[in-house]
């Protein structure tokens, strides 16, 4: 798939599987923008690509219609979560099983 110049909008990629998109993406001569709550630690020097970083929570909606009003993307990466507990399924409450669902 050829990804110069198309715009990409990466939800969630200052760290983990959206950064490696995101790298990857820069890399194939896409115009990435990466959505994060903490947008500096997406331009670490010399670690990735050159992209466009916003600082803005995945789950505001203003943000969301503001970031993709301004970027018109041609494809949208969506890779916000929440942290998810770390105990068996058996010992935690519905409520934290389905956070990362209602994120």
């Amino acid at each position: 798939m050829d990804l110069e110049g198309k715009r990409i909008v990466v939800v969630g990629g200052s760290r983990g599987l959206g950064r490696g998109l995101a790298e990857a993406f820069a890399v194939r001569a896409a115009e990435v923008t990466v959505v994060a709550r903490n947008a500096a630690a997406v331009q670490g020097p010399g670690e990735q690509p050159a992209v466009t970083a916003i600082s803005a929570d995945a789950t505001d909606v203003d943000a969301a219609w503001r970031i993709m009003e301004q970027t018109r993307p041609d494809l949208v990466i969506m890779n916000a979560g929440a942290e998810p507990p770390m105990e068996r399924i058996d010992r935690i409450g519905w409520e934290a099983f389905t956070t990362n669902w209602n994120v």
